[in-house]
């Protein structure tokens, strides 16, 4: 008896009747993640720019159809309603440790920002496969390098990871460079926070300039956004 090696046609019916199935929940869960993003990101926009007096530069840089991936530095928790604040027309998707969404303060509030837990402790492929996914669902991600925050530290100092040039290259989606730049690296209310924002760049193109490294590639990819947080511009 020969095994059977082609599915037949009922089989191949069923399959693409869940994948659809699953195309179509995935769609229906990141609608309401927007709506419900949309509704945090009024309540508190008011806020942000309250008490971070935040100021954006490079507007005009933000892809209006395509999706990407907003790579920035990350100084302290409120990084990302700041970031958020600065796009209001992006609904960010946000990768974040599983640690903050352990109470059901934390998962109402990163979960209000469109965040989702990752286990960084086991790498977890699935977050990854995940971010690919959205991004070509046609979603926007929001991803620190860094990996931790690093309060009062120059950024330079610090080891950039190469996972968000890995998701967008597979993904086949961009980096947007995005500076939060305060004083002595320190987030405090009332003190002034400039967001930097420079040209989006294609991940694969930055991949193959540093010789197929995507580690390699994101760290000179971040050594560009941190002197654009010196001089202003995007070089």
């Amino acid at each position: 008896m020969s095994d059977r090696t082609n599915p037949s046609p009922e089989e191949e019916r069923e399959k693409r009747e869940t994948a659809e199935e699953r195309e179509s929940a995935a769609l229906r869960e990141n609608a309401a993640v927007r709506e419900n993003y949309s509704r945090t990101l009024r309540a508190i926009l008011w806020i942000i720019r309250f008490f971070w007096r935040v100021k954006v530069h490079g507007k005009e840089n933000i892809p209006e159809e395509e999706n990407f991936i907003a790579c920035a530095n990350h100084i302290s928790i409120f990084d990302i309603p700041v970031l958020s604040g600065s796009m209001p027309e992006k609904s960010l998707r946000y990768m974040a440790k599983k640690e903050l969404f352990s109470t059901g303060l934390g998962r109402r509030f990163f979960g209000g920002f469109g965040a989702y837990p990752v286990d960084r402790g086991k790498g977890d492929v699935a977050a990854i496969k995940t971010a690919i996914s959205l991004l070509r669902e046609g979603e926007t991600l929001a991803i620190f390098p860094q990996g931790h925050r690093y309060p009062g530290v120059d950024p330079r100092e610090t080891e950039v990871r190469g996972g968000a040039m890995l998701i967008a290259k597979r993904a086949g989606a961009k980096l947007l460079p995005v500076y939060l730049k305060t004083k002595k690296n320190r987030c405090r209310i009332f003190r002034p926070v400039e967001v930097y924002i420079g040209r989006a760049c294609d991940a694969a193109s930055l991949v193959e300039e540093a010789g197929g490294s995507v580690t390699e590639a994101m760290k000179r990819f971040f050594e560009r956004t941190c002197e654009m947080g010196e001089t202003g511009e995007w070089n």
